[in-house]
Parts: structure tokens; C-alpha cells; sequence
């Protein structure tokens, strides 16, 4: 049978069918005809073997390329946060305009995260990562250019929309890679590159602009012509540049995925390559059971089932998953509020508690303190002690506590003390919240599912910046930070059942008393 080029076909594929993938009918089958995946054993056959290959290169390599998403993420935003007060007063901006700057790209993040669930669960995990690199990068670069305020919401936008476009993707994508006892703490661990790409922005801050002072000619080493806010624009915009070319070369296809659309040639190759890469010894093709019971060569080419984002959404909102969706509407709203609005108050904060320091120094203290947040954070998922659900109470009802520090009836030590802390625990709360929101949710409709509660994030974030330049003060946000975190806790003691820690990723097939989560000890190996 003919071959064909995945990357380039699903590429071309998600161009085209970007405007409408939200609004297509029902294809032949559906989401809820599936059954490529329907049989308990492929599923079963595909996590031993993703459990025998272990830990090694091929994990690292896509670690790498998805964590470089959050990093091109934390990047651009830090950035943007940092330039906005020299852009409005080089555009004469007023308050609003200011804090739009920046909730523009939320709302970005927002429509890119509701097309990414559709688009990375009907042409794959991968293409759709790379669509991402490839919007970010241009779109960074452009906002370089920028020559008015209509220009710099246009371009910040589309560069909202890629970042959203690969959050979904990435999150789900290194969740079905890797054997079952390293899933919380690789996604931690990705999820720990949006600091990292923080750090790399701050370092530019320092090089281009310490003071963001709107430097017009860099004094040193370089006297690089240009406003500072442009040269930091590109800055940032080069993280996504160079990992495009690094998943083009490194990344592969998710296996579920690859299994669930009959791509059986594909899944083998990725499953041996996860073997060579990790250095086990490479086992022999598996026989896939076909609906009639018989057995067939997994190199078989078989039509490809369809999606259907209806009966995706039908699943979601319905029974056992309906109150677990809610909670983290709710909880990831909670996440991107905290950690974006922290993103962006931060700056200012500090140019008013900080005596003779540069901002930029300041950012890259906050940055780095929030680094160990994110080692925390990996052992907690780790730790057998503690489920995702009891980790989300106790750590968001920490946060609104250490939060408290920050009022300014409290002496100047606790607010430099207690910025540090919050950095590490928001850091700590976002990826517990995405490490069970990336595991909750059946194979079939992951990523669309993840897709949405991360577009509810976004509305957490698009408001953010918007509510701290209309309310009056730095204490009536952290007092909605407080809040916020406390009702997570309340909600997450009180309506989460469904405890995904240490147990096989479910496909929508699974009983509905049982959710499809079977532990996977190692005698399961």
C-alpha cells in the first residue's frame, strides 16, 4: 500500500480546517464509534510496553520539545509583562490599553487552546505542536515590527493562539509516553520549563534593558540600534525558533493516538524507537485484534476512524465527569489568574518595594526562586503518600495562606519573603492542577477536554491584568488570589472522586463505576 508524509498531510490539514474544526458535524462513526482502541488488550499490550522501554533518551528528547512550549510561553509573557509601561508611554496608552497589551494574548491562548483539543485529538498531538513553534516564532518576531497599537493586538493575538494551540497537545501528548509511575513528574517537569523560559527572559531584560527604562540604543556590550521593547520582542520569540526544528527531528507521535486511529505501521514505529532511543532490547511488532476477534498484522493499512468533537463534548459534560469538569473549569481559572496575574503585577510590584535594585534583577531572583517550586512539585507527584486530589486541596489552601504576606499591612520583609514563596507555590499548584487534569479525561477525548479547562485558564488569565488595573491597589488582587485558592480547596476536598495517581490511562470504553483506572504496579510489567 502507498505511504504517506503524516507531518506534512496533518500540517496542511490543520490550516485548512482551523476556522470550522469547532463546528464540523458528525463524520462517519463519531468519537463515539471508536473502537480502535475498544479492545483491552492492545490497550494493555501498548502501557507494558511503554513500561518496558522505561525512562531514557526518547522521553528526554520529548520532554525537551514539549517543555519548550511552556518556556516560549513563559518567555513571551514575562516579556510582554515587563514592556508594557514603555510601550504605553511611548503610544500614550492609558490604564486600560495597558493591561489589554497583554490580556489580548490570553484571549489568544483562549481560542487556541478550544481549537487544539479538536485539532490534536483528529490529526494528532504532533503536527499540532508543531503548528505551535511555528506560530509563535513568526508572530514573536512580527510583534517587533509593530507600528501602532492595532498592529501589536493583531500580532500578539495570532501569537496567543499558537502558544493555546500547543498547551493542550503538549500536556496530553506526555502523558501517554511515558510508563505510569513517571507521568506526574515528567509533566511537572515540562511544566517547569515556563519558569525556565521566564529566567531566559529576564536574562534578556538584563542584557537589553535592566531598568526597562526604554532604552532607544543599547550602551553595551553592542550599541544595537532600536527601542529595547523591540529587541526584547525578539528575544523572546527565539526559544520557539530553534525547538521547531529540534520536533521536526526528535518528536513522535503519541502511541494511543497512533493506536485509536489504526495507524498501526506508525505505532510500531514509535514504540521500536522508544526502544532503540531508551537502549532495551527492541520487541517484536504487535498483532492487533480486529473487531471480529481475529488477529491481523499491526503493518495492516486500515481506515482511519473519525472524530467528533460533538461526542466528545457529550462525553465530557456527562455523568461521572460532569462535577470533575466543573471543579477544574474552576481550578484551572485559578491557576492562570495566580500565575499570569503574578506575571504581570510582579514588575510593578517590585519598582515600588524595591529600593536600589533593577527590575530586571528582581525578575530573575523570582524566576529562580520559583525553580524549586518545580522540584517540589516533581516529588509530589512522585510520592505514593499523597493522591492528585489531597495535593490539590493542601496546596491551594497554602497558597491563599502565604499569600496573605504579600498585604501591605505586613512589614516589608514578609512581602520580599513572601513573593518568593508564592512564586514557588502557584508554580506547585499550576502543575498538580495539570498533571490531573491531563490524566482524568479518556484517551478519546483528552485532548479536547484538556483543550477546554485550559481555555477556562485563559479566561483566569485575559482577566487578570484587566482586574489589577481597574481595582484599586496590590491588596485587592492578592485578597482575590486568597479567595480563589480557598475555594479550590474547599471544592477539591468536597466534589473530586476520581483519584488518577499510579493507575493505566482510560479509554471511554471503561466502566462507569471504574473510570477504566486499574493500578499498574510493577507486577503488571
Amino acid at each position: 500500500s502507498s505511504t504517506r508524509d503524516p507531518v506534512l498531510s496533518s500540517i496542511c490539514s490543520l490550516f485548512a480546517f482551523i476556522p470550522i474544526t469547532l463546528f464540523e458535524e458528525d463524520m462517519v462513526g463519531g468519537a463515539s464509534d471508536c473502537t480502535s482502541l475498544s479492545s483491552k488488550p492492545l490497550q494493555a499490550a501498548i502501557e507494558k510496553r511503554i513500561h518496558d522501554a522505561g525512562f531514557g533518551f526518547f522521553q528526554i528528547f520529548s520532554l525537551v520539545c514539549t517543555g519548550g512550549i511552556m518556556m516560549s510561553e513563559g518567555s513571551e509573557m514575562s516579556i510582554m509583562s515587563s514592556i508594557t509601561e514603555i510601550v504605553g508611554e511611548e503610544w500614550q496608552l492609558n490604564s486600560f490599553m495597558r493591561g489589554f497589551l497583554v490580556s489580548i494574548v490570553y484571549v489568544g491562548f483562549g481560542v487556541g487552546n478550544m481549537c487544539s483539543g479538536a485539532l490534536g485529538d483528529r490529526y494528532g498531538r504532533r503536527p499540532t505542536i508543531l503548528l505551535a513553534y511555528l506560530i509563535i516564532g513568526s508572530f514573536g518576531f512580527l510583534t517587533a515590527v509593530a507600528t501602532n497599537t492595532v498592529m501589536m493586538v493583531a500580532f500578539r493575538f495570532v501569537c496567543g493562539v499558537g502558544c493555546g494551540i500547543g498547551f493542550a497537545a503538549v500536556y496530553t501528548l506526555i502523558t501517554e509516553i511515558c510508563p505510569v509511575e513517571l507521568r506526574g513528574p515528567l509533566c511537572a517537569a515540562m511544566i517547569g520549563f515556563m519558569p525556565l523560559g521566564e529566567t531566559y527572559a529576564a536574562l534578556g531584560v538584563l542584557f537589553i534593558d535592566k531598568d526597562l527604562a526604554g532604552l532607544t540604543h543599547l550602551k553595551y556590550p553592542l550599541p544595537l540600534p532600536g527601542a529595547s521593547w523591540r529587541r526584547l520582542c525578539e528575544w523572546s520569540a527565539v526559544p520557539s525558533t530553534i525547538l521547531v526544528l529540534a520536533c521536526s527531528m526528535f518528536l513522535k507521535e503519541s502511541p494511543y493516538f497512533l493506536a485509536r486511529n489504526k495507524r498501526y505501521e506508525e505505532l510500531n514505529k514509535v514504540l521500536t524507537s522508544m526502544e532503540y532511543w531508551n537502549g532495551v532490547p527492541i520487541q517484536d511488532d504487535m498483532p492487533i485484534p480486529e473487531a471480529d476477534g481475529q488477529q491481523s498484522d499491526v503493518s495492516k493499512t486500515e481506515s482511519e476512524p473519525s472524530f467528533s468533537y460533538q461526542a466528545a463534548l457529550a462525553k465530557i459534560f456527562g455523568g461521572r465527569l460532569f462535577t470533575t469538569t466543573l471543579v477544574l473549569f474552576f481550578a484551572n481559572f485559578t491557576k492562570d489568574f495566580s500565575y499570569f496575574g503574578c506575571n504581570y503585577v510582579f514588575p510593578q510590584y517590585f519598582s515600588v518595594v524595591a529600593d536600589n535594585v533593577a527590575v530586571g534583577v528582581e525578575l530573575l531572583i523570582v524566576s529562580f526562586v520559583s525553580l524549586p517550586g518545580v522540584a517540589v512539585a516533581v516529588l509530589l507527584t512522585q510520592w505514593g503518600g499523597i493522591g492528585h486530589i489531597q495535593s490539590l486541596k493542601y496546596v491551594s489552601f497554602t497558597c491563599g495562606f502565604v499569600a496573605i504576606s504579600l498585604l501591605s499591612f505586613l512589614a516589608e520583609v514578609f512581602h520580599e519573603v513572601g513573593a518568593c514563596l508564592i512564586k514557588n507555590l502557584i508554580i506547585i499548584y499550576f502543575i498538580v492542577t495539570v498533571v490531573y487534569t491531563a490524566e482524568v479525561f479518556p484517551t478519546s477525548m483528552r485532548n479536547t477536554a484538556v483543550g477546554i479547562c485550559t481555555a477556562c485558564g485563559r479566561v483566569g488569565s485575559i482577566s487578570a491584568p484587566l482586574v489589577f488595573e481597574l481595582i484599586s491597589g496590590f491588596d485587592s488582587f492578592w485578597a482575590l488570589i486568597i479567595a480563589f485558592m480557598w475555594i479550590i480547596s474547599a471544592l477539591a476536598g468536597t466534589m473530586l472522586t476520581i483519584e488518577t495517581k499510579g493507575k493505566a490511562l482510560t479509554d471511554d470504553d471503561s466502566p462507569k463505576d471504574e473510570m477504566g483506572y486499574q493500578s499498574m504496579g510493577k507486577s503488571s510489567a
